[in-house]
């Protein structure tokens, strides 16, 4: 035997003899943490143990909760015409973590066409939110820098890998305290708030969370995430089933009109009830120039009148985007002459009864209209149905100058756009 082959004996020899001793000694394994983009513990078990680990939070197994939280990273953009908007870290002002938000947008004075900023999250994966969509919601904590503000002149969206967007207008109802100040409020915004079917969204592909800014803003948030959330934030208020006789004199008696009234811009009180067959307005305006309009038929818009949009299918999608057979608008032109008009079916409705009274705040009006002229709308009780009301103020011209809007008074178009509007439940 040469001297290669007693060497290589020699060292197999001496590594079986080592690996016969290991197996006599025990090997003491301390708790391991193995760091990634989840967080498992491994621990040292016994035959007979059940593995157990601790998962990053989830919601149903989805993971991608968190949009933002501290750094601005590649993941975040915004419009790079700083004259339209920045965006900076703000290590001073934070809810949590150790820094925050702050976007400071102008659109007018920077002559924007658009004014944006993205959230790809998750490394720019898709997500897949369709087993959640209707059970979550995005939430953020935002401050202004001192004002105080009832709205956001936002809009907000989600958008998927094919490049379809679902937007929808920043409501009020968003804000869980119902107002914006220089300290902070939670913001929560339904993710069934945004209309997935209307536009296709593909919801098991989203790639960004987009907010679209207009006017001009200076806010502070923090926090994106999202959340475990069930049902909707639609304001709603509450309309009369009644037995009663209405008298349509203009007079309105409180108690006539049992319920409180659905306010409109803290000033105009409106009060909604029906009986088997008719729909009944009434209306308290504060108009310094009232009963004024020039205009006639599909135009009574633009002057003095009330405006209003009813969905008579408790059924029907709240986020539709369009109008369906079953929803409605209706006006009210608000002079001497007052008429009623639908615009569905372009024509007056001659069997409704309006009267109008001028006093030294505005005007008072009741209003009687058949349901048969509304798809012969069966008001069901306990449901709601789709409905927002608006109030054209004309100036002394005849003119409208501006438009008071119940639900959607973050955005106009709520005579396009269903998603828009609030709910009415019939007690």
């Amino acid at each position: 035997m040469n001297d290669f082959k007693i060497i290589a004996l020699l060292l197999f020899t001496l590594l079986f003899e080592s690996a016969l001793h290991a197996q006599d000694k025990v090997i003491d394994l301390n708790e391991v943490t193995i760091t990634g983009q989840k967080k498992t513990v491994f621990k040292e078990l016994s035959l007979y143990d059940v593995a157990d680990s601790i998962d990053e939070p989830n919601i149903e197994g989805f993971y991608a909760l968190n949009l933002f939280n501290d750094n601005l990273s590649n993941e975040i953009w915004f419009t790079k015409n700083k004259n339209c908007i920045t965006a900076n870290v703000d290590n001073v002002n934070h809810f949590a973590g150790k820094s925050a938000l702050k976007i400071k947008w102008d659109k007018m004075s920077g002559e924007c066409n658009w004014i944006g900023m993205g959230f790809g999250w998750n490394s720019w994966l898709g997500k897949d939110l369709s087993s959640i969509s209707d059970k979550t919601a995005i939430q953020f904590y935002a401050k202004t820098n001192g004002d105080t503000l009832s709205n956001l002149p936002l809009a907000i969206a989600l958008e998927d890998y094919s490049g379809t967007q679902a937007y929808t207008g920043f409501s009020k109802t968003f804000i869980q305290s119902g107002k914006l100040t220089g300290t902070w409020s939670k913001v929560i915004i339904p993710i069934n708030a945004f209309p997935i079917k209307q536009t296709d969204l593909d919801i098991s592909n989203i790639k960004q969370f987009i907010i679209q800014f207009e006017a001009t803003g200076d806010l502070i948030i923090d926090e994106i995430t999202i959340i475990p959330f069930t049902g909707n934030l639609k304001p709603k208020f509450s309309a009369q089933k009644t037995s009663k006789p209405v008298n349509i004199d203009g007079n309105i008696n409180i108690e006539e009109w049992e319920l409180a009234a659905l306010s409109i811009n803290e000033k105009n009180n409106v009060f909604i009830q029906f009986d088997a067959n008719n729909m009944y307005l009434a209306a308290q305006i504060i108009d310094e120039h009232a009963l004024m309009n020039k205009f006639e038929d599909a135009d009574i818009w633009n002057g003095d009148a009330i405006e209003f949009s009813v969905g008579t299918n408790a059924e029907a999608d709240l986020n539709r985007t369009r109008y369906l057979l079953s929803d409605f608008q209706i006006g009210i032109k608000c002079v001497e002459n007052a008429y009623v008009y639908n615009w569905k079916n372009k024509s007056k409705i001659t069997n409704a009864e309006v009267k109008v009274l001028k006093n030294n705040s505005g005007y008072s009006i009741e209003v009687k209209i058949p349901l048969s002229s509304i798809g012969d709308f069966k008001p069901e009780l306990g449901k709601a149905y789709g409905f927002e009301i608006a109030i054209d103020d004309g100036d002394q011209s005849g003119k409208r100058i501006r438009q008071h809007r119940w639900a959607s008074s973050h955005m106009e178009g709520f005579n396009l756009n269903p998603s828009l509007w609030g709910l009415m439940i019939i007690k």
